[in-house]
């Protein structure tokens, strides 16, 4: 009789999502509130509007809106999260990419999750990087660092970077501890977008692991 081969599965475990949708773009009249903002150059490689509560002015808040369906979505929705808590927007500020600006490696704190919304942005403006930070370990992490064959694709047990090309209207979410940059905008218009932080309210828990957040 002939032995049937069994096929190996590898399963991926314990992933960290990044959510990826494009909710639309803004009017112009819109765009012109954000581009004249004031911007303080006191970012490594960029500036941001001295405005860190951006999205609570009255002209964007159907995008605020926009925003928070989205959030609700990622949440509620994909991870599954309890309705008995609700996210809002804590912060949110432009940043503002001149041709050869950047944005350094960097993750944010004091938040649950982290969001970056691109209202004006060129294909070669530069791509958006996630990274696996040093102490997150999905493989061997920094025990011993192999060098992989050239001929095998990336996938998503050995790679340690994902990059996106982002469209007008994009929106990414992610969790606070996320590492991520922005390259060298090559292009020769400004880039824009406008980045957010997620808090939450509500009870979390019970017994003696209750939390109530307020």
């Amino acid at each position: 009789s002939r032995t049937r081969k069994v096929m190996s599965t590898v399963h991926s475990m314990f992933a960290t999502p990044l959510y990826h949708e494009n909710i639309g773009t803004l009017n112009q009249i819109k765009k012109d509130i954000v581009k004249k903002c004031v911007y303080d150059r006191n970012a490594v490689g960029h500036s941001d509007t001295d405005d860190k509560y951006l999205l609570d002015r009255p002209e964007l808040h159907s995008l605020k809106t926009k925003i928070l369906n989205e959030v609700n979505k990622f949440t509620h929705e994909v991870i599954g999260i309890s309705d008995n808590v609700e996210f809002f927007i804590l912060n949110s500020w432009a940043n503002r990419h001149r041709p050869g600006e950047y944005n350094t490696q960097h993750w944010h704190s004091n938040c649950v999750i982290s969001g970056v919304y691109y209202m004006s942005v060129a294909d070669d403006s530069g791509e958006i990087v996630f990274k696996q930070a040093h102490n997150h370990v999905s493989l061997f992490g920094e025990m011993i660092r192999f060098d992989f064959k050239e001929d095998h694709e990336q996938n998503s047990f050995n790679t340690e970077e994902y990059a996106f090309v982002p469209s007008d209207g994009d929106i990414f979410l992610f969790p606070w501890h996320v590492e991520h940059r922005v390259n060298p905008n090559r292009s020769k218009i400004d880039r824009y977008s406008i980045a957010f932080n997620v808090w939450v309210k509500g009870v979390i828990g019970d017994g003696t692991c209750r939390l109530e957040l307020r």
